[in-house]
């Protein structure tokens, strides 16, 4: 496509059934400035190996880009604005898996203000899947009256969401695996990392099929800043959960009532709440999910006498620190009970001051090499807990 300068599609769509070899990939490009296509995208079966690069997409109907039944496709550059869905992977009503996408990557873009879920992996599955520096927020417009999420897959192996800020949707911020994990399906990896997910009005993180989801900052959502489901195994560090909208958890890890053991191992995680208008406990954790945990950080001055709840029993702020918790439980030995000492968290400036506890507080051997920015941290002893490496002035 050649040239600046708005283009509308014979039908209002872009139809991609024929594609590039995975050594010659095909690339769509804009050419002497901004390319405006109002209309939608559509890429179908035959048309694997494709590079779609630097469109603005609006004025569609349903879906801005639709990938269905096709591998290797990169999205990148693009601004995506209206309709149903910015993006939309996979088709039909998920009894077979003849729409089923792979080797998808989806990067260095803007999805926004679309009726429903910004990203929509529906029904799935889609395999092998990035989804890098993505700006998504808008998701669920006025007139839908839904919770609409801004990054959805129901059903996945294999998924990388990193670099990301997903803020200011009607429902989670991401959500990752619902229908694998109904399946019974968790095989394959899923990694969460160095993602900022704030204001979102339901969650901000939930994880259905296990994985690593590390070094968030997730803030200021309606229901829960994290809520992870039974019958995976998860290692979350180095995260920091904060400023709640309501009175459920900030984090809950597992539900009684749902079927399935799971392993979680808790690390350097900073928990935090200073709205005295909300007061919700920081973590739940299910009878049914075996703990490892230690090194974390809580702080909710407004309700301190259970702080850290599972099914029949509450630990206090005191009994933190005092040794209690890690008696009765036998984890959170080097957990700690106090104020993190943000810089400024009514403003969203969740870094460290130079008297934060959690300073050279954390364990390196759970902590990932870098840190939210991607600053590297120290090898060896003095990690500090949360999301943010302090940086000396």
């Amino acid at each position: 496509m050649r040239g600046a300068g708005e283009y509308v599609p014979a039908d209002g769509e872009l139809f991609f059934t024929t594609g590039g070899l995975a050594d010659q990939p095909i690339t769509f490009t804009t050419y002497n400035g901004k390319v405006t296509i109002r209309g939608k995208v559509t890429i179908q079966p035959g048309g694997d190996h494709l590079r779609f690069h630097g469109f603005t997409l609006t004025g569609y109907d349903i879906w801005g880009i639709s990938v269905d039944g096709v591998q290797d496709i990169v999205l990148s550059g693009l601004d995506i604005s209206g309709g149903d869905s910015g993006i939309h992977l996979t088709s039909g009503d998920g009894t077979d898996d003849e729409s089923a996408v792979d080797s998808i990557t989806v990067q260095d873009s803007v999805i926004h203000d679309v009726i429903y879920s910004a990203v929509d992996c529906t029904p799935g599955p889609c395999n092998n899947m990035i989804f890098r520096r993505l700006e998504i927020f808008g998701a669920g417009l006025e007139e839908a009256n839904y919770g609409s999420d801004g990054l959805a897959l129901e059903r996945g192996k294999n998924i990388l969401v990193e670099d990301c800020f997903v803020h200011d949707n009607s429902g989670d911020g991401i959500d990752l695996n619902s229908r694998d994990k109904m399946r019974g399906d968790d095989t394959g990896t899923v990694i969460v990392r160095r993602n900022r997910v704030e204001h979102n009005a339901l969650n901000g993180i939930k994880a259905w099929g296990g994985g690593e989801i590390s070094n968030n900052l997730t803030w200021g959502n309606g229901d829960t800043s994290l809520v992870i489901q039974q019958g995976s195994d998860y290692v979350i560090s180095n995260n920091t959960f904060a400023s709640p909208s309501s009175y459920v958890y900030l984090a809950a890890i597992g539900y009684d009532e749902f079927p399935g053991e799971t392993h979680v191992t808790l690390y350097n995680n900073i928990f935090y709440n200073d709205d005295p208008e909300v007061g919700a406990t920081l973590l739940y954790v299910s009878s049914k999910v075996r703990l490892d945990a230690d090194y974390n950080l809580f702080f909710n001055p407004f309700r301190e006498e259970d702080v850290i709840c599972g099914e029949e029993v509450c630990f206090s702020a005191e009994q933190i620190n005092d040794g209690t918790y890690f008696a009765q439980t036998g984890f959170g030995e080097h957990s700690l009970y106090g104020d993190p000492q943000f810089l400024d968290a009514a403003n969203g400036d969740f870094h460290l001051a130079e008297t934060s506890p959690a300073l050279d507080a954390g364990d390196s051997k759970h902590a990932p090499a870098d840190d939210l920015e991607t600053t590297p941290r120290p090898v060896g002893d003095g990690v500090d807990i949360g999301a943010y490496k302090h940086l000396t002035p």
